[in-house]
């Protein structure tokens, strides 16, 4: 199952630089993409944005729904997911709720209503 989030929510994607035996290197200059693809594209390179424990961190605010796919790499190199191992994630954006403001109407009761008459 995707996970799922609303609409206009920041959605971050953390990426933690370990060496082959989980050892944090001192190395601050390894550089991450960070891409997000679906009914919009984003995309981000993750080089000075080094936080705790060697953490990286990209956030993105989609603002249309439908299903959005993730992938990290670190140079040519697919990263994989925990726990799953696979090389990209799958989140779906979902409709945020109702908004006064956003709704229309339509239709031709608007337009050509009688008063008094029942259509």
């Amino acid at each position: 199952c995707p996970a799922s989030s609303p609409a206009g929510s920041n959605l971050t994607v953390v990426v933690s630089a370990l060496d082959t035996l989980g050892n944090l290197p001192d190395d601050a200059s390894t550089t991450f993409s960070v891409h997000l693809s679906g009914p919009e594209a984003f995309s981000a390179t993750l080089t000075t944005l080094r936080t705790i424990r060697g953490e990286h961190s990209a956030g993105f605010s989609p603002t249309r729904s439908g299903n959005y796919s993730v992938r990290v790499s670190m140079g040519a190199s697919a990263l994989p997911f925990v726990p799953s191992s696979l090389t990209s994630a799958t989140v779906l954006v979902v409709p945020g709720p109702v908004h006064a403001g956003a709704c229309s109407m339509h239709g031709n009761g608007l337009t050509l209503a009688v008063a008094g008459t029942i259509s």
